[in-house]
């Protein structure tokens, strides 16, 4: 069976703030970073999540801002929280637990793109069967 690996790419004018905000806020590594092109990665250890960021080329749409979300789990959904409270950093969904199973909130990047971040946590009952 063929291994499989996504690297999700935004189509944006804002590279520079792309960068500086997936840097600053995340220790992003910076893999490939060229004025039209940004491949970044989410955390140092191997098969860590990469987001890629481009210009729009011939015939490309740019992002909306609208419609793309990525869940991102964390060991300590709070900490996180306070983190990114204390750095300013514009809250779209308060941190809160689900009835789901997991405890989260939400920010946006500077392209719009929503950040979720959450931890598990038990379901409640209706949910038990889904898990």
């Amino acid at each position: 069976m063929a291994h499989y690996a996504l690297d999700p790419c935004i189509v944006t004018r804002r590279i520079k703030e792309t960068r500086d905000f997936y840097t600053r806020h995340f220790k992003a590594e910076i893999l490939f970073d060229s004025p039209w092109y940004l491949v970044l990665r989410l955390g140092e250890e191997e098969g860590a999540p990469e987001i890629v960021f481009m210009l729009p080329q011939q015939g490309q749409t740019e992002f909306t801002g609208q419609g793309v979300a990525f869940n991102i789990r964390v060991d300590d959904v709070d900490e996180e929280y306070r983190r990114l409270v204390a750095a300013e950093v514009t809250v779209l969904l308060p941190l809160e637990d689900h009835d789901w199973g997991d405890r989260g909130f939400t920010i946006a990047d500077p392209n719009g793109v929503a950040l979720y971040f959450y931890t598990p946590i038990s379901p409640e009952d209706q949910f038990h069967m889904l898990f």
